[in-house]
């Protein structure tokens, strides 16, 4: 059933076709869900603004938070609380001839944030697939002129989190029990917020230990350029508040061996690949930003 046709009902009309018109409805709504509609709207709102016909909707998918008053505004009851979403490098405007009134008992506050925040869930931030294509939630690509401006302050191109890199980090160990029989390495590394399945990397030979093999007489230090781990990830398989558990791999020498030192900076985490989504702006257009407005990707 399209979403086109216009429904009238009258009290006048008969049940069948009161009926009619309700399952008519609930198959207009499914189509928009599963992307086969083919809607006709007056009106219809992205990020805020007007986007007219649906065609026109694909330069303004970047998601804008407005932080200024070109009109005399009251926070008072029952809405005792107003809230504009900003960011550090941007600018919260009074025109001239202006004024904001706040009414005793009531609050107006500017929360810095580096997020887009009206999306309900994760699911509405990224582009799944629906039953005929994907849900074009996200643009990442200017593909017209478009301008931060007036009371458009930040603006964010939304970028699914797994798309982009873990930060980088390091760790300093201060003591790690290895057991060469089975390969396990319990590291402690102090407070982290590391966790299983994480991927960790050794520094070359920023590990030293000594071996029961010769009686604990001489220093090694691992990994070396040879050992299977080296340069390579290392995933996490537990943790605990303080420390991490891998498996580097059952060593040759099977004797005991004791932890000794760790360099400076010597388990890395995160940083090791680029993000998989690049934000472009399409040739012949121009993306303007006026002073105290931020865009963030």
């Amino acid at each position: 059933m399209p979403a086109t046709t216009k429904k009238d009902v009258q009290p006048s009309n008969t049940i069948e076709y009161q009926r009619q018109v309700i399952n008519d409805i609930a198959g207009d709504l499914h189509s928009l869900f599963v992307g086969t509609a083919a809607i006709n709207a007056a009106s219809i709102q992205v990020a805020g603004d007007d986007i007219g016909s649906i065609s026109d909707h694909i330069n303004k998918t970047i998601f804008f938070y407005y932080g200024g008053f070109t009109a005399d505004t009251t926070i008072g009851s029952a809405a005792k609380t107003a809230e504009i979403y900003s960011h550090e490098d941007a600018v919260t405007n009074i025109d001239d001839g202006v004024t904001i009134t706040i009414d005793d008992g009531c609050n107006l506050s500017i929360t810095n944030t580096t997020s887009y925040n009206f999306f309900s869930n994760p699911t509405e931030q990224t582009n799944s697939q629906k039953l005929t294509g994907f849900a074009d939630n996200i643009r990442t690509s200017f593909v017209a002129d478009t301008n931060l401006d007036g009371n458009k302050k930040v603006g964010f191109v939304i970028v699914p989190d797994d798309c982009q890199s873990p930060a980088l980090k390091f760790f300093d160990p201060t003591a790690i029990n290895f057991n060469a029989v089975t390969g396990v390495m319990d590291i402690t590394i102090g407070t982290h917020t590391l966790k299983v399945g994480d991927n960790i990397k050794f520094q070359r030979e920023s590990l030293v230990f000594t071996c029961g093999e010769d009686n604990h007489a001489t220093e090694h230090s691992y990994p070396r350029i040879t050992d299977p781990y080296y340069n390579k990830n290392v995933s996490i398989t537990a943790v605990t508040s303080t420390t991490i558990t891998v498996n580097v791999g059952i060593s040759p020498n099977t004797s005991t061996h004791k932890f000794v030192r760790a360099n400076i900076f010597a388990i890395q985490s995160g940083g090791e690949y680029e993000d998989d989504v690049a934000t472009e702006i399409d040739d012949t257009f121009t993306v303007t930003i006026d002073d105290g407005a931020v865009l963030i990707v």
